[in-house]
């Protein structure tokens, strides 16, 4: 409560104020709590995806020098398309789409050049969009009177669509003179090609 003192040398009255200390004020709370963001949604089931492997192949057979077509042949183990990509020497320049999912597949390669070396590449896509390829597959295009061979040492002289063996070195030098200019395929392509007879001395294949 404030109070009253005369002073006596103005003879004034003044007003004697007590010595209360002025209120406090409170400095504004800061909130520096870092926000936290949301945890990310987690679905309460899983989406399958399916993927189709090839099981046999892809395999180049049935050479037609004539057409100049080629089979491939490939199976996988579930339905699946394809898409195949193929040219000479790693010259990409033919493309062929399967739309029919299957896992027996059979497509015929056209444009092809008898003796020339190509290369061909499939990818199997299934139901549910996921894609497969294969590497780059080589395989020569056979022409009639090639003699061929795989990795192993035997030598066939292929004609009217079969793979004859010479039985010996004496039977293949009686109709070639050198060992040169025998072609080295595949052994995939090699195994797929039929066996005919034996090439024999005197007797025209």
């Amino acid at each position: 409560m404030p109070g009253f003192q005369w002073d006596d040398t103005r003879a004034l009255c003044v007003a004697v104020v007590a010595n209360t200390p002025p209120p406090t004020q409170q400095a504004p709370v800061q909130n520096n709590t870092t926000p936290v963001a949301p945890a990310p949604f987690t679905p309460s089931f899983t989406i399958g995806t399916t993927v189709a492997s090839f099981t046999l192949g892809p395999t180049v057979t049935g050479f037609d020098p004539k057409a100049k077509t080629a089979v491939l042949t490939w199976r996988t183990d579930i339905p699946s398309t394809s898409d195949i990509i193929y040219g000479k020497r790693l010259d990409y320049s033919h493309e062929l789409r399967e739309t029919t999912p299957t896992t027996d597949h059979r497509l015929v390669l056209t444009g092809l050049t008898p003796g020339a070396t190509h290369n061909v590449r499939v990818t199997a896509i299934s139901a549910t969009g996921e894609a497969t390829a294969t590497g780059d597959i080589l395989f020569q295009f056979l022409k009639e009177g090639d003699r061929i061979k795989g990795s192993g040492p035997g030598i066939y002289w292929w004609k009217n669509g079969v793979k004859r063996p010479f039985p010996n070195p004496k039977t293949y030098l009686y109709w070639f003179k050198s060992w040169g200019g025998i072609i080295t395929i595949g052994d995939a392509q090699l195994n797929w090609i039929p066996v005919g007879v034996p090439v024999r001395i005197g007797k025209q294949p």
